[in-house]
């Protein structure tokens, strides 16, 4: 099929690599309508996925530069921020295909050099941000206490909350190499069946 993104050839070949049958799902012809992308065939039961491919921005051009130039600058990263938009719009587009008993999946894609599909960055996009909880008192005899951490604000999807989507997935291939990979974590167990489970 012509006209694919680069993240949906590199999805492709990542199927083909890896001897996993996939259908392009035909575009909706009602104006406003989106698809998913795909369905594959994993463990003899169908997988509906929509494939986002994050691109690059301003910011993560000036982020290039710098480091072609070989400048070391800190900066602030909201951890998740750059998904939650790509998950909340896949949600949508699965969401008919959840409701009819399929498990569905978002690939992300990141065609920048910002990090925002790593293991962190996915799980908060999801989970909501890691918050600590910390004990202070006024009394100055009691030391601060560590109480824990958890997820709190901005979670794109929870146990009640846009749960059409059964897991997202990373796919990304390594400077250099001529293979993809692929890394999954779950938000529910019938998708299991496309790798290890990471439950929030």
């Amino acid at each position: 099929m012509s006209n694919l993104t680069t993240s949906e050839i590199m999805f492709e070949r990542w199927c083909r690599e890896h001897g996993i049958p996939f259908r392009r799902i035909k575009v909706a012809r009602a104006q406003g309508h989106k698809r998913p992308d795909y369905a594959i065939k994993v463990n003899g039961g169908w997988c509906v996925v929509e494939v986002k491919e994050i691109d690059p921005t301003a910011e993560d051009d000036r982020l290039y530069q710098q480091i072609a130039s070989n400048r070391v600058e800190g900066r602030w990263v909201d951890a998740g921020a750059r998904l939650r938009k790509p998950i909340r719009d896949a949600s949508d587009q699965l969401r008919k295909f959840s409701v009819r008993g399929f498990p569905t999946a978002v690939c992300l894609v990141d065609n920048t050099v910002g990090f925002y599909v790593e293991p962190f960055q996915v799980i908060q996009a999801m989970c909501g941000k890691a918050t600590v909880r910390i004990a202070v008192s006024d009394d100055p005899e009691y030391e601060a206490r560590f109480l824990g951490m958890h997820h709190g604000k901005k979670a794109t999807m929870t146990g009640q909350h846009n749960t059409s989507i059964s897991a997202v997935a990373v796919l990304r291939q390594p400077s250099g190499s001529p293979h993809s990979l692929i890394s999954i974590t779950t938000a529910s167990p019938e998708c299991r069946l496309l790798g290890t489970a990471q439950p929030c």
